[in-house]
């Protein structure tokens, strides 16, 4: 897995928080075991910076009963967006 993140190249230098969140409740979520504890990892340097906000799909997680570890990377990662989140306990 390791290997794999490494091999992943950011062309564009967007994080699209929102919309992979937004696609974790569209696609895995009805697919996930309904007896299982329901845990996302999102890997993230914690910049949003492309519609739409993380937010909203993060409670609807929540609502779903499905946690949200993130595990942030790279040299540039905003600790304030995962701090913000935490104090919403969205579980981030």
């Amino acid at each position: 897995m390791i290997r794999d993140i490494k091999q992943v190249e950011n062309k564009n230098e967007l994080t699209a928080i929102g919309k992979a969140l937004k696609l974790t409740l569209a696609e895995v979520v009805p697919k996930m075991r309904k007896e299982a504890q329901k845990v996302v990892l999102l890997f993230t340097d914690g910049s949003n910076n492309v519609y739409p906000s993380p937010h909203v799909y993060a409670q609807n997680l929540k609502e779903a009963s499905v946690r949200i570890l993130a595990i942030g990377i790279g040299s540039d990662i905003n600790r304030y967006f995962l701090i913000f989140s935490l104090l919403l306990k969205i579980n981030f």
